[in-house]
């Protein structure tokens, strides 16, 4: 006969001998779990800046960048890479990536796929953001939206009806944004298709006959040292003004062109960093803009053609005052 100790004991070994028999099992389980699950992204306070140090605006920006966030934004490491290191980055694979330009955004699609990121393009020609991702991801890019340079086409001259654009394949243009955008503003664009082996002249002067003016976008392969003088040549010729998109394009002849510098860019950067983490490692916006910029002009080639020199001032506030993006621009 077992008596009440006798089975207090034996019922004591039997739960012991189930719970070691089962710690390996759970173990097991556990460990497999791990093992096929799919990695999700980290987030911590590491950043990964990469950019190219052979190139002085990336290298200003970064140096800058890292400056504010130092100074500002505590418990941040920030770990510096080019584009050009394939080395081993798996100690690096936590935190959030900033890429600069298109050779590091590249490099950090590749090496760092399930890291949160914020890409810095130079326009929405040069880079498309991706759709139906499973990271935090954001595009800043370093010139104004389309439709903030149709805006100042429109403010600069009412009278202006329709202007023209120059594309190819090399670099394409979304045609569909640019045309939703002149809509907007009562105004006809007109694309004007180039070819690498084409000729450029002919190109120019086809663009010009058909418009009130010209609309220049990023594209060395269209606008380089050796061609920007041919064209504003023919333009002033023509008596089209052409709108670039630098200051050092104004200074060579174009009417006017509305851009931001290293600073203003940087500026950028950071307020969107300092989003992310204040608003729990999410971005409120995929496609962003520099939030300032400056508007340079011409004030020869203005009186040349016989156009009301603008207010910059006032020109700035009015395209300052409510939003110019497109639909899709903003999300």
């Amino acid at each position: 006969m077992i008596n009440k100790e006798q089975g207090v004991l034996f019922q004591h070994k039997l739960l012991s001998r189930l719970v070691r028999w089962l710690l390996p099992i759970i173990f097991i389980c556990l460990q497999s779990t791990l093992t096929n699950a799919t990695p999700e992204k980290v987030n911590s306070d590491n950043i990964i800046l990469i950019y190219s140090p052979d190139s002085r605006f990336q290298s200003t920006i970064a140096q800058d960048l890292t400056t504010q966030i130092n100074h500002s934004l505590d418990n941040i490491r920030i770990t510096k890479i080019s584009p050009s290191d394939f080395g081993n980055n798996n100690e690096l694979n936590t935190g959030l990536v900033i890429a600069i330009g298109f050779d590091s955004i590249n490099h950090a699609d590749i090496s760092f796929k399930n890291n949160d990121k914020l890409l810095i393009s130079s326009d929405p020609d040069e880079y498309q953001v991706s759709k139906n991702i499973d990271i935090e991801q954001a595009v800043l890019y370093m010139s104004q939206s389309y439709c903030k340079k149709i805006q100042l086409i429109n403010n600069i001259n009412k009278q202006w009806n329709t202007f023209s654009y120059l594309d190819n394949k090399i670099k394409p243009v979304n045609n569909k944004k640019i045309t939703h955008c002149a809509n907007q503003y009562g105004l006809t664009a007109n694309r004007v298709g180039t070819t690498q082996d084409g000729n450029l002249s002919q190109d120019i002067k086809k663009a010009l006959k058909n418009s009130d003016l010209l609309l220049a976008l990023p594209n060395k392969a269209i606008y380089n040292s050796k061609s920007v003088k041919n064209i504003l040549l023919t333009s002033y010729r023509k008596r089209k003004p052409v709108i670039g998109f630098s200051n050092n394009f104004v200074k060579a002849g174009a009417l006017a062109s509305i851009h931001s510098n290293p600073e203003q860019i940087t500026s950028s950067i950071y307020n969107l960093i300092k989003q992310y983490y204040e608003n729990n490692n999410h971005f409120k916006k995929t496609i962003n803009y520099p939030e300032e910029f400056d508007i340079s002009i011409n004030k020869q080639v203005f009186r040349a053609l016989n156009l009301t020199i603008p207010d910059i001032e006032i020109l700035k506030k009015s395209l300052t005052a409510k939003s110019n993006t497109l639909p899709g621009e903003s999300k």
